[in-house]
């Protein structure tokens, strides 16, 4: 008849903890390896195995092992060290090992390994040898703890008197408990996918977006480049917008009328709120135009705006604004201008806006985590067409490469900027697709022309005629880009049929540098950051350095670039390669801020292209501003202060069920994206 064992020595059914030494026959075993004599055993040997014939014990080599034939009889000391009880350890073997005849070799209960982080570790960390955890617990209390535990326990054999306690009986029962509880959570899953409206709830309330860089600013007022208008124009409501097709639509104006050749008159919606609750009126409107043409605010966007002269609120939702003259571009140029709050930036002041702005648009401003990311939520009381999804997060990532390989891991919805290579990797992939627009935005390298040797005409041609521009479009971007010979994109108000691009021929740029002399040679830093494709900067220098320039590029990030760009001319860089796009889709908002002299962006002073530039957004004939910029574009050609290179494409990446159209003034509306199939 099997013996109950429940002694507090040995373990009982279910319980997963080592056995210990801390009473009954562990007490007496103890006492007979002190007296040096063998521990009497649990269990009875067969009759017919005599002493002399039994097995060694794998291993172990203590006072219960016997002697072989001849062999000396070995003191108790060292016997106890083979049991591992002295400073001469064996190795243990693993329980399975041990067969069921050996079991009963196996180490005494006080000097098992127990589970440190339960019982205190080896028995010398517990001199008592007895488990604390189980000395300090109430009796009954493991028992009535199982039966708070899932009915998949209840699997485990019976217990209590009578009930053979067998080991390989109990280690099947765990693995069976094991395996029921990954059916059930299988079925679990099973069963909730097949439950109506299961696929919809797999669609995410976040949408992760990977730019290059972090904004440079988030006030809509200061920087307006890629990575920041991409977050701040979904924080913010402008007086106009376009839509997907790149017609201009009403947003916080909902229609307007022309006064005089000077005045404009809009009709603001009376229904818009800012994200703290406070309507949005027309001294908003007012304060908005005023603060981002003040001088002493100094936005670089002021170049788009100064012909702007006055704003005047006739009542809560009437605004007239006034120009200098006749504006054409009056209305393109608001796209961009973005309505603050005129309450919260007066009593916060602009550097505390810049790091929590508070706008009016379909999504709010929540963190911004300097270097990481900029996270949005969803505005519930939006007026307008409210976004999907519930948060929005804009991650700096610097590296193509890593953008790409966050889109295919699913960690990534939408990137941006890849180029045509990594665009092939996703095509078709099934988890990813590419999405490219051809823009309005030019792709240029430009010339401090207020600094030698770059104020030699012969050295600036020289330069445009070893840039190797099919080369740029068809051997490194090959993304749907356009070839060039004038700033302006197609997509865009002023472009002029006919301007034909400098054309590659290095021989005679050799020839005008020649010509030149000494100062050719001058070292010049080719400015750049991680947002430009730096294999077209690599493949420049590579053009120049052929030709016997000495050029060296300049790598910083892209609000240090910025702030580089709009510096004096005696500090800004000899060479930048960069890409524009002013969002309004007229050549006044390309060529104005990079060739007119008293901008901050241009590098080059002509009393001639100053005229032609004033002309073209001065008259409201089209012809006659057509007129102009055909001009100008052959004003540029002859004195090269820049150099026109390609119509840029964007390619960005998305999920496979992202549903979005890219635009050509690559606007980023997150309520205009959604899930598909």
């Amino acid at each position: 008849m099997a013996r109950a064992t429940h002694h507090r020595g040995h373990r009982r059914r279910g319980d997963r903890r080592a056995p210990h030494a801390g009473a009954g026959p562990c007490r007496r075993r103890r006492r007979r390896r002190r007296e040096g004599r063998r521990p009497r055993r649990a269990r009875r040997r067969p009759r017919q195995t005599r002493r002399a014939e039994r097995p060694r014990g794998r291993g172990h080599g203590g006072p219960s092992a016997p002697r072989r034939t001849g062999e000396p009889a070995r003191p108790v000391a060292t016997a106890l060290a083979g049991r591992g009880l002295g400073p001469h350890r064996t190795p243990r073997p693993h329980p399975r090992q041990i067969g069921r005849r050996d079991r009963d070799r196996r180490p005494p209960p006080s000097r098992r390994r127990h589970r440190g982080a339960r019982c205190g570790g080896r028995p010398a960390a517990n001199p008592q040898g007895r488990c604390r955890v189980r000395a300090e617990r109430p009796r009954g209390a493991r028992r009535a703890r199982r039966r708070d535990q899932p009915a998949a326990v209840a699997l485990r054999p019976p217990q209590g008197r009578g009930v053979r306690t067998n080991r390989h009986h109990h280690k099947g029962s765990k693995r069976l408990v094991s395996i029921t509880r990954r059916l059930s959570l299988a079925a679990l899953v099973a069963v909730s996918l097949a439950l109506p409206g299961a696929a919809v709830a797999q669609e995410k309330d976040t949408i992760t977006i990977d730019l290059v860089n972090e904004p440079s600013s988030l006030d809509p007022h200061g920087q307006w480049n890629p990575d920041s208008y991409y977050v701040y124009r979904n924080v913010f409501d402008n007086m106009v917008t376009r839509d997907d097709a790149g017609e201009i639509v009403p947003q916080v104006a909902t229609d307007w009328e022309r006064i005089s050749d000077t005045q404009v008159r809009f009709h603001l919606r009376d229904d818009i709120v800012f994200h703290d609750g406070e309507p949005l009126t027309a001294e908003d409107v007012v304060y908005s135009i005023e603060r981002i043409t003040d001088p002493e605010f100094a936005s670089p966007q002021l170049g788009q705006f100064n012909k702007i002269t006055g704003a005047e609120a006739e009542d809560e939702h009437t605004v007239v604004l006034t120009t200098d003259g006749p504006y054409p571009v009056l209305l393109p140029q608001l796209v961009k201008l973005s309505i603050v709050p005129k309450h919260v930036v007066e009593e916060v002041g602009n550097d505390a806006f810049n790091q929590n702005p508070v706008g009016s648009g379909p999504y709010k401003f929540t963190e911004w985590r300097r270097g990481v990311s900029v996270t949005l939520t969803k505005n519930g009381d939006y007026w307008g067409e409210p976004g999907v999804f519930e948060t929005a997060i804009f991650r700096a990532v610097p590296d193509g490469a890593t953008r790409l390989a966050n889109l295919q891991a699913g960690s990534a919805d939408l990137v941006v900027t890849l180029d045509s290579d990594q665009a092939a990797q996703i095509e078709g992939s099934g988890s990813a697709k590419p999405l490219i627009v051809q823009t309005e935005r030019v792709g240029y390298f430009a010339l401090n022309s207020t600094k030698p040797p770059l104020d030699d005409e012969r050295m600036r041609r020289a330069i445009a005629l070893a840039i190797d521009k099919e080369g740029i479009v068809d051997g490194i971007l090959a993304g749907g880009e356009v070839v060039v010979g004038e700033l302006v994109s197609p997509a865009a108000f002023g472009w002029i049929d006919g301007i034909e691009p400098f054309p590659y021929d290095p021989e005679e740029a050799e020839r005008l540098i020649a010509e030149v002399g000494e100062a050719a040679g001058t070292p010049m830093k080719l400015a750049t950051s991680p947002v430009f494709d730096q294999r077209i900067v690599q493949a420049i220098q590579q053009m120049l350095t052929d030709v016997g320039l000495n050029v060296e590029i300049e790598m910083t990030d892209m609000a240090t670039w910025l702030k580089n760009q709009q510096v004096s001319n005696e500090d800004a860089p000899m060479l930048t390669f960069s890409r524009w796009s002013c969002a309004c889709q007229d050549a006044d908002g390309i060529m104005f801020p990079l060739l007119h002299s008293g901008q901050s962006w241009s590098r080059w002073s002509s009393p001639d292209v100053d005229e032609l530039l004033e002309t073209g957004r001065s008259s409201l004939d089209e012809e006659t501003r057509l007129d102009a910029y055909k001009a100008l574009h052959e004003k540029v050609k002859e004195d090269v202060p820049i150099i026109p290179l390609y119509q840029a494409a964007i390619i960005y990446g998305g999920a496979a069920n992202l549903k979005w159209q890219p635009t050509a003034n690559e606007s980023m509306f997150l309520n205009r994206m959604g899930w598909g199939e």
